[in-house]
């Protein structure tokens, strides 16, 4: 289990994939995404994987309890989905791929940029 809040859902799954040993096959269409979130990453150009996530958490399951989990966390309200697969690490891997293609670590969260840019566009109100 790892919280995405650095640099949001990419870095989680670096770290995640990083300290277990392992890859990370995850495919983006299934993560739940909360209302408003493509709109406001949109309006600041920022992308969404890259950036501060609080509250959002990324764990893996062993395949026979994966619906059983989503579903316990469904019953109290709490978003979540099967995202992907965990897969034993060849040096050959990428860590972490998305739909397929390598998915890059960030260096930085576009958060504070996006919230610069907010501050000055709409005041500090």
């Amino acid at each position: 289990m790892h919280d995405a809040t650095e640099r949001g859902l990419a870095n989680a799954f670096h770290e995640l994939a990083a300290a277990s040993g392992v890859s990370l096959a995850v495919e983006r269409d299934a993560v739940p995404v909360a209302t408003g979130v493509r709109e406001v990453c949109e309006y600041f150009d920022i992308d969404p994987w890259a950036a501060s996530s609080e509250g959002t958490v990324v764990l893996t399951v062993a395949p026979e309890d994966v619906d059983d989990v989503v579903s316990a966390l469904d019953d109290e309200g709490i978003p979540a989905a099967d995202v992907g697969v965990v897969a034993e690490r060849t040096s050959t891997d990428s860590l972490v791929t998305a739909d397929g293609d390598p998915l890059p670590e960030p260096e930085s969260d576009p958060l504070w940029t996006a919230y610069k840019a907010a501050r000055e566009q709409f005041g500090e109100t």
